[in-house]
């Protein structure tokens, strides 16, 4: 794997009507961060040929919001990305990944984050970058870590919609297409 893009499912209702976890929506902000998100990622190079995604309702429906961004990547579902640690994540992602250069997980905090923040640390990234990431992980945010063979890992991107400023590269990219705001 080359590139690991850790994507927080975008903002959920709290409640699903029938009353499982497993079940709630996401809410209209949620839809807008993510597809904010997805063309953040779209415009800045990152293409995933692989993308696992949680079977939850709002990472299920998060994948909907940015997946006519990444229209070769392979899609899988997986039942080990629902509530998982870091290493319930790592685990789920062993098999899937052999061969693919550039996976995008969309799951769940604090799982997420940990990952994020263990592979860095272990990966000799900065300390800053470990801060960074320790800094928050609201929803929609998108953790972008470049991997290499021998373990070594370092951040290239950390980005929110709702935090972070849109570069004007995206911005007019949005004008062009039309997209809302």
């Amino acid at each position: 794997m080359r590139r690991l893009i850790l994507f927080r499912h975008a903002k959920a209702a709290h409640r699903a009507r029938g009353g499982s976890d497993l079940e709630r929506p996401l809410e209209a902000v949620g839809r807008r961060d993510a597809e904010i998100s997805g063309r953040w990622m779209a415009a800045t190079g990152i293409a995933p040929d692989l993308v696992l995604v949680s079977p939850s309702a709002r990472t299920r429906e998060t994948w909907d919001e940015v997946k006519d961004h990444f229209p070769r990547a392979r899609v899988e579902f997986l039942e080990g990305l629902y509530e998982a640690t870091p290493e319930d994540i790592e685990f789920a992602m062993a098999g899937p990944t052999k061969g693919a250069q550039d996976v995008l997980v969309i799951g769940h905090n604090p799982g997420m984050q940990e990952l994020a923040m263990n592979l860095l640390s272990e990966g000799g990234a900065s300390s800053e970058e470990v801060e960074k990431v320790a800094g928050g992980f609201p929803t929609s945010t998108v953790a972008v870590i470049a991997m290499r063979d021998d373990g070594a890992a370092r951040l290239e991107a950390l980005f929110n919609p709702r935090r972070d400023t849109l570069p004007p590269y995206v911005e007019a990219w949005d004008e062009e297409s039309g997209a809302g705001s």
